[in-house]
């Protein structure tokens, strides 16, 4: 998965509750944010080891989505 294919899933799926993206590393914060901008449904993030998606998506969660678990949903395993 890439951030296109992300952006095409949030495009196509405003109605999206929940996504699991764990180990796409192509992913990065644009993508993210995609998700976080126009998916107004989406409740949880799984973006365990997306490791190109960082500090942004964190960010961008909290600011569209009031996620709770943004922090946890982005961060990688140490």
């Amino acid at each position: 998965m890439t951030d296109a294919g992300v952006q095409a899933l949030a495009d196509r799926c405003p109605s999206l509750e929940s996504v699991n993206l764990m180990c796409c590393s192509k992913v990065t914060d644009a993508g993210v944010q995609a998700l976080a901008k126009y998916c107004p449904s989406l409740e949880s993030a799984n973006l365990w080891w997306c490791v190109r998606a960082l500090y942004q998506c964190t960010e961008s969660l909290r600011v569209y989505r009031a996620l709770p678990g943004a922090t946890r949903w982005c961060t990688r395993p140490l």
